[in-house]
């Protein structure tokens, strides 16, 4: 894995800060928008000091996927 990007925010100015993350083999997520309600949707919670405040959330588009187990 690459390492860790270092980003600098100046205080009282806006700046995005990309998290990437690797889902291991064997493993899933879902969306946050799941198209099945009895799916869990991913949510990323953070819990920033509080001199920096998180002004909103994207995720990136999802990638439809089928499973064996849920082909019944």
């Amino acid at each position: 894995m690459t390492p860790i990007e270092m980003v600098t925010i100046t205080r009282g100015k806006p700046n995005t800060v990309r998290l990437k993350f690797h889902v291991g083999a064997g493993f899933h997520v879902n969306s946050n928008h799941p198209k099945s309600e009895f799916l869990i949707p991913t949510i990323l919670k953070l819990s920033p000091p509080t001199d920096i405040m998180i002004g909103g959330v994207t995720y990136p588009p999802g990638e439809e996927t089928s499973f064996a187990f849920a082909s019944r």
